[in-house]
């Protein structure tokens, strides 16, 4: 029985000091899955099944649908897909995603998705193909971003044909025009495509001082001559004095563009009739006392539509020997604005005065000088307007005489471009990402070409230039785009809006803003050297205690019972004893 006791004991005490030691040994040993490293997420792999090469028709907006694959074992979250032009200028069409599809989405690993792009092509777009990357963005199960560029290729066709127009109607007023004297020559050009013909430029050249030459612009400019339909251009010439009668030729030169900017020229040769008797003088008693405009120019050259200026005209007069008297000048311009709503009534209004001027006389050779302030009505169309000078004067015996003379003058409308609310911050954390959405608004009464908008700076973004082509009056645009900056301190970034106006003028409409970039947020435990060492956990000396108590209660009972075991079984043993 002792031996028993003595035995239990010392099981207790062996018992207990395993508890007290345990926490010691953990603490000596260590956690035995510190060391333990998790296998890494690997990275997607995304490729293009359906061999890259696609076929569009030009004048059309067609649909393309490019099959990617997962070829990895991993799977791809937040995939974007953004498509971007190698040749950004020579590209005659935009790719875009259906409204409504989202660009972002996930690929299971060995999985697929087809994405579909709207592939708008011009009609004038060349028959070949073109590269196009598309810049791919991904990340994988453990939120690792990775980044690649496929290329796929865009086969354009073009049923639609080339260009076709002609030069007709050649015109030369008076048919025949005076040595020493003064006329108008032209033409119509015909489109006789089904294209439009962008920015025309019809130039005058093959001039002579002593032949056939110019007054005023040698140039007119029109911002589209469009399909099936046709302009007239005069331009204002003068013969030298002494010229004999013949043909003198000069040359039409015709240029434009086509809606992708891609440039186009021709030649056109005109013959202008002369009559003179080439002997450079004239006949005192039977020579025809003339005037002409020797010089005229516009105050600023280029006069812009609901503003004034000044024409400054000289006036001269040809004979040698005539003096011409009771001179009467006066300006018309018939042609209207057109307008299917209205028609306002003459392009140009003299400014505080009539518009008729009078002289008293020029003597022979002379000059005179005259500035005329005129107003030009807001709703005149950008080109080049006809300007007839008339003139009624007396020679020294009173016979009347009349001439007139052409003058061009080149309006130009005002372009307006207005952009919507954008919201910038004035600060940011470096990889900040910033959208930027806004709408525009042509608010000007004329179209605009080759429309573009650009993002330049410290910046980084996927899409730094959007091209949209041509912008009617009176439309929208919407623009979509955004960017992430790169450097702590100012970050500045700019944005471009460039367009031409009807003039072939290049305008850009720059916007510069600063960000502040600042260091990002890092909490105070991921900044440490390493993870805290965790703390040894103290014993638990109140579980103990409960265990001994409970221990100490089991071998009391186990006491008591054993005596009075040992009782009952002397009892026993003396009753037995009795009875025998």
């Amino acid at each position: 029985m002792k031996r028993m006791l003595k035995t239990l004991m010392a099981v207790t005490m062996i018992f207990t000091m395993s508890l007290i030691s345990v926490p010691v040994m953990a603490d000596e040993l260590g956690d035995p899955f510190e060391d333990f490293v998790p296998m890494e997420a690997g990275t997607p792999e995304l490729s293009i099944l359906n061999g890259g090469l696609y076929t569009v028709e030009a004048g059309k907006v067609n649909e393309i649908k490019v099959k990617l694959r997962n070829t990895g074992g991993w799977g791809a979250y937040d995939i974007s897909v953004i498509p971007q032009y190698v040749d950004l200028d020579n590209t005659p069409f935009t790719i875009t995603y259906p409204e409504g599809e989202g660009k972002i989405f996930n690929i299971p690993a060995n999985g697929e998705r087809t994405l579909t792009f709207l592939v708008d092509v011009m009609e004038i777009a060349p028959a070949k193909t073109y590269e196009i990357k598309l810049a791919i963005s991904q990340f994988n199960s453990d939120d690792v971003k990775s980044e690649s560029d496929k290329s796929i290729y865009i086969k354009v066709t073009n049923s639609l044909g080339s260009y076709s127009y002609d030069l007709t109607d050649y015109v030369t007023e008076p048919a025949e025009i005076e040595d020493g004297g003064s006329g108008a020559i032209g033409a119509t050009l015909k489109n006789l495509s089904s294209i439009d013909m962008m920015n025309v430029v019809i130039k005058l050249s093959g001039l002579q001082p002593d032949g056939i030459s110019v007054k005023g612009s040698n140039m007119v400019k029109y911002n589209k001559v469009g399909r099936g339909t046709s302009e007239t251009f005069r331009f204002n010439v003068f013969a030298a004095d002494g010229m004999e009668t013949g043909n003198y030729p000069v040359t039409y030169t015709v240029s434009y563009q086509d809606e992708a900017g891609n440039k186009y020229s021709e030649e056109y040769s005109h013959y202008v009739g002369v009559k003179g008797d080439g002997t450079g003088s004239e006949d005192d008693s039977a020579s025809k006392p003339k005037i002409i405009v020797s010089r005229y120019e516009s105050d600023p050259l280029i006069v812009m539509a609901g503003e004034e200026f000044d024409l400054n005209l000289e006036f001269m007069n040809t004979n040698a020997s005539k003096s011409v008297k009771n001179i009467k000048m006066y300006l018309t311009l018939f042609e209207e604005t057109s307008s299917d709503s209205a028609k306002t009534g003459n392009i140009f209004t003299p400014v505080n005065s009539s518009n008729t001027f009078y002289f008293d006389s020029i003597a022979p050779k002379g000059t005179a000088e005259k500035t005329i302030r005129l107003y030009t009505v807001p709703d005149a169309q950008p080109k080049t307007y006809t300007l007839t000078v008339n003139f009624e004067y007396e020679d020294t015996n009173g016979k009347e005489y009349t001439a007139t003379e052409l003058l061009g003058i080149n309006v130009k409308q005002p372009t307006e471009i207005e952009l919507g609310e954008t919201y910038i911050p004035e600060m940011l954390d470096v990889g900040g990402y910033v959208g930027m959405s806004f709408e525009l608004y042509n608010t000007g009464k004329v179209t605009v070409n080759n429309l573009m908008i650009k993002l330049e700076g410290d910046i980084q973004t996927s899409t730094k230039s959007m091209y949209y082509g041509s912008f009617e009056s009176g439309s929208t645009q919407w623009y979509d785009n955004g960017f992430t900056i790169l450097n702590e301190g100012p970050n500045t970034v700019k944005l471009i809006v460039s367009y031409d106006d009807p003039s072939g003028e290049h305008i850009e409409d720059v916007r510069e803003y600063v960000i502040e970039g600042t260091a990002p947020y890092i909490p105070e435990d991921i900044m440490m050297d390493g993870p805290a060492e965790p703390e040894a956990e103290a014993p638990s000396y109140i579980g103990i205690a409960a265990i001994c108590v409970v221990m100490g209660l089991f071998i009391i009972i186990f006491i008591k019972k054993s005596k009075n075991t040992g009782r009952a079984d002397a009892a026993e043993k003396r009753a037995a004893d009795e009875e025998e």
